[in-house]
């Protein structure tokens, strides 16, 4: 998904400072199965440092669950769900999303930049 130098350059430099990512995910697994198994915590913790090291402003996502067993009328409540979170994606300013300032990753890279 990314190359090193684009992540951060010899310089310093993160070629991906400031942008945001927002990511739809569907599983074949109940919402209680993913929360339980902690496979949802997993995804969040994933989400926010893969995005958080490589600086990003903001990583969102939205998780949709047991979608190949649900009955149409619910898949098209999912679609408005869907169509809801990347309507409201254009609505805030980077920073305002799914922030990543919080995410281990990120305050790890700031304490090691620190040292340097």
């Amino acid at each position: 998904m990314f190359t090193t130098a684009l992540v951060r350059s010899a310089e310093g430099v993160y070629g991906l400072e400031g942008k945001r990512a927002y990511s739809i995910f569907t599983t074949g697994s109940s919402e209680d199965y993913i929360r339980t198994s902690r496979q949802k915590d997993l995804l969040y913790a994933a989400n926010d440092n893969l995005f958080g090291f490589a600086k990003f402003a903001d990583a969102e996502l939205k998780l949709l669950y047991s979608v190949p067993r649900v009955t149409p009328e619910e898949r098209q409540a999912m679609l408005l769900e869907v169509n809801q979170f990347v309507d409201r994606i254009f609505d805030l300013k980077p920073g305002e999303g799914g922030s990543t300032k919080d995410s281990l990753s990120h305050l790890a890279l700031l304490e090691d930049l620190a040292k340097h």
